[in-house]
């Protein structure tokens, strides 16, 4: 059994997201002064007395003929509709509106319960017109402050009084993070709905539709993998939005808080600066790495696209060169799933110890070719140690423990990505200075 969902709704700017984020004790979802901050739902599991249960943040209720906003409403009424609980949130500072009453006899018609909370009363001695509320015919009202927290444990009690007290299925233990990245309108959203074979994230041909980075649960032979879908990136120094220029920032931060960083690029377009940007972002985060090419039911010359891209990877981005490459189609499903598939496997990659045994063998090998530190001298390595994990680590044990020279370096991180299958794999090569006692610990 599932754990029971409680949606939280109301019109933009109520504070549904600062309560979201009062509940679940964390700064998840953006909070922002200016309206449409967010956009998709936000998922997370709150806990309450020790009940747990599935608390969503969704999109306002915008009363907008606009084509995403209309898209946001309906994903919210629907969230609403399919949860078991709805918090109702409204703000205190103002008068309940015709759309909002609408808005609640429409989800009441239904069948569903919902609790409405009055948002923004930052002072017990605050004066409200509570009575104006009880016209949508409920028994009782929440006065609340999220963003001080006034009377919230109030309303958690009621909200586990109404969905009951078992304590639900626990959720799987994730195995794999997965952000899936790349500047606006390539496709991450409809990749992550094909994937889920239904319109979780909200889609469309206009850029920016996603703001928040969203976490969403699949399965994948029976490896839990959380899918962290993200907003559009590009240079700061590009945005004028402020709401844009915050869901950049989460963005990158989702990339750090990744195992593996699948970046999406436009097959119709290629790679470009944004796309290069990004990828010196993960790059730069030491984060395993494949590129997903969409878009691909557009392309016309299939058969030599992959040898063009893979030129201009080996002449303009080299860094770039030993990243696993899946050529998608988001409309059609085409290799959908082995964006899942190549996640796992270079997670896997990655995790994987490599015997003593073969670091010694390859030691030989390289000594074989002189390398040659900072300071122009030839490198004597006396030993190698791996240290698997995301990034993983070479540790090489040499009399000084001076850097190498980049070109060297770059010789070094190729020769140990051939030698142990790590295509893909972003690690840290780090020269220490060899110590006197032999069993000394690394």
């Amino acid at each position: 059994m599932g754990y029971k969902r409680v949606a939280i709704i109301g019109l933009p700017n109520v504070g549904k997201s600062t309560l979201f984020n009062r509940i679940i004790k964390k700064r998840k979802a953006l909070i922002h002064s200016l309206e449409g901050m967010t956009r998709d739902s936000i998922r997370e599991i709150a806990t309450w007395k020790g009940v747990k249960f599935e608390l969503i943040d969704t999109g306002g209720l915008w009363e907008s003929k606009d084509v995403i906003l209309s898209k946001v409403k309906e994903k919210a009424m629907e969230e609403a509709l399919n949860s078991d609980l709805s918090l109702f949130l409204l703000d205190a500072r103002r008068p309940i509106t015709p759309y909002e009453e609408w808005i609640f006899r429409e989800i009441r018609k239904k069948n569903k319960d919902v609790l409405v909370v009055l948002n923004k009363v930052d002072s017990p001695n605050q004066d409200i017109m509570v009575s104006e509320y009880y016209r949508l015919g409920v028994e009782k009202v929440f006065p609340i402050s999220a963003e001080h927290g006034l009377k919230i444990a109030e309303l958690l009690d009621e909200v586990i009084e109404r969905i009951g007290r078992e304590k639900g299925g626990e959720r799987e233990e994730v195995k794999l993070k997965l952000a899936i990245v790349g500047k606006a309108n390539v496709g991450k959203s409809s990749i992550i709905n094909k994937i889920l074979g239904y319109e979780r994230l909200i889609v469309s041909e206009i850029p920016g539709t996603t703001r928040d980075a969203v976490d969403t649960l699949v399965v994948r032979n029976k490896i839990p993998i959380l899918l962290l879908d993200t907003a559009g990136i590009r240079k700061l120094s590009k945005i004028k939005d402020g709401r844009e220029a915050a869901s950049v920032i989460r963005s990158a931060k989702v990339i750090e808080n990744a195992d593996v960083v699948c970046l999406v690029i436009d097959g119709t377009e290629g790679l470009g600066k944004n796309d290069i940007f990004i990828a010196r972002l993960i790059n730069k985060a030491f984060k395993p790495m494949l590129i997903a090419v969409n878009k691909w039911d557009l392309i016309k010359s299939r058969e030599i696209y992959p040898v063009r891209l893979d030129n201009v990877i080996k002449t303009r981005y080299p860094f770039l060169d030993s990243v696993p490459k899946i050529f998608v189609s988001a409309v059609t499903g085409k290799n959908i799933l082995r964006i899942l598939d190549e996640a796992i496997e270079l997670k896997n990659r990655a995790m994987k110890e490599i015997p003593p045994t073969k670091l010694e063998d390859f030691r030989k090998e390289i000594k074989e070719n002189p390398i040659i530190d900072m300071e122009g001298k030839i490198v004597d390595i006396k030993k190698i140690v791996h240290i698997p994990g995301i990034p993983p680590k070479f540790i090489f044990i040499t009399p000084s423990g001076k850097r190498l020279k980049k070109i060297w370096e770059s010789w070094l991180r190729k020769k140990i990505t051939e030698k142990f299958d790590l295509k893909g794999i972003l690690f840290r090569i780090v020269l220490k200075k060899r110590m006197k006692r032999e069993n000394k610990k690394f």
